[in-house]
């Protein structure tokens, strides 16, 4: 598998970030992973599925009431069919890219046929207060306290991180960010233009 995943248990069920590639994707990858499996290679081993591997922790895949998706691409969302009853949380922005208004690169980029189960798909706009440095956070009160999706463009136009609280520290989930002086001057020049720095 390419993506790491991070399942948590909550007092609202278990919430898994990311859901890395899943059971359909090793079964069909022809059709659902198409030609990124050539670029990045990945070990399409449905034993590794993120919920192959929650049912060999004692859980059911029902169990997992709440994923929170990073960013769409394949290796973070392909494992979201394998839990039909699950809200899918993302932000406004990358379900706009996936879906109502594609870039040229986006197109190619994301897959429909992940989400065409019929994904229950709740989206955030975490563009309100500053958190711990970061400029733009939600806290994910719904899923459970203690979540919280940070705004972080660049590798995919509405990309995210999570951070959860571990009770003595946090952990963040990062998903694909990474520093950029590239992405950082196009992303301060598009929330200038919105009037948003």
């Amino acid at each position: 598998m390419v993506c790491h995943v991070l399942l948590v248990e909550t007092a609202n069920g278990l919430v898994l970030i990311d859901s890395g590639f899943g059971s359909k994707d090793c079964g069909d990858p022809g059709r659902r992973v198409r030609p990124s499996r050539y670029l990045i290679r990945p070990v399409l081993n449905s034993a590794e599925a993120a919920g192959n591997q929650i049912e060999q922790l004692g859980f059911r895949r029902e169990d997992v009431r709440h994923i929170v998706i990073t960013h769409f691409d394949g290796d973070h969302i392909g494992g979201i069919s394998d839990f039909p009853d699950a809200q899918i949380h993302v932000t406004a922005a990358e379900w706009f890219g996936a879906t109502r208004s594609p870039s040229r690169a986006e197109s190619s980029r994301y897959r429909s046929a992940l989400w065409a189960h019929g994904a229950k798909l709740v989206e955030h706009t975490p563009d309100g207060e500053k958190w711990r440095g970061f400029g733009a956070a939600k806290e994910l009160d719904e899923v459970s306290p203690g979540i919280v999706l940070i705004s972080l463009p660049g590798h995919t136009r509405g990309h995210a991180c999570v951070a959860v609280d571990a009770g003595h520290r946090w952990v963040v989930h990062c998903g694909d960010a990474y520093f950029s002086p590239r992405h950082d001057r196009r992303d301060r020049a598009h929330a200038a233009g919105a009037g948003r720095i």
